[in-house]
């Protein structure tokens, strides 16, 4: 089984034995022999409603519908597109977004740049979504996420430059 495979690697590369950021679906086919099932109470905040976020119609995203308008307002330029992470030039773009993305932070070297800088590199070997916003030919907007059953996604990673203002709704 491909959790067998991942315990192998983990071993072989000194890596601790243990998955995270999986989806319940996923942990209730895990062998209870092999693993120990807990919930995250720090990353609930990262599964979404699908059909809500594409109406934006509960009193909850307010905040993001005006940010949303303002965005469009202010770059009236911008390209939404599905991106293919087997493209170079998407990596390229996402590797200098990221860079764009921890400047902005106080510890450049956070671990969440370095994730997503390890997730750039072997992306082509997974089956994820990746929606980007382009202003001028430059990615400044992208989530990254995984389809769940029953209309829900997580969101593995949202990145982008803030000086574009209202692009995180």
């Amino acid at each position: 089984s491909m959790a067998r495979e991942l315990l192998k690697y983990a071993e072989a590369h000194a890596i601790t034995p243990e998955l995270r950021l999986i989806s319940e679906e996923i942990a209730g086919k895990l062998d209870t022999q092999l693993f120990k099932v807990t919930e995250d109470r720090d990353h609930f905040d990262y599964i979404y409603n699908i059909q809500s976020h594409i109406a934006f119609d509960t009193p909850s995203l307010k905040t993001a519908r005006n940010s949303l308008s303002a965005h469009r307002r202010r770059h009236p330029d911008h390209k939404i597109e599905v991106l293919d992470l087997h493209s170079s030039r998407v990596r390229e773009d996402l590797l200098d977004l990221n860079l764009r993305w921890s400047g902005r932070k106080s510890d450049k070297s956070s671990p969440d740049a370095d994730a997503l800088m390890r997730f750039v590199i072997d992306s082509p070997h997974f089956d994820y979504i990746a929606t980007g916003i382009y202003h001028n030919e430059t990615l400044t907007g992208v989530t990254i996420s995984v389809l769940l059953p029953n209309n829900f996604c997580n969101c593995l990673f949202a990145r982008a430059d803030v000086t574009f203002h209202g692009i995180y709704a």
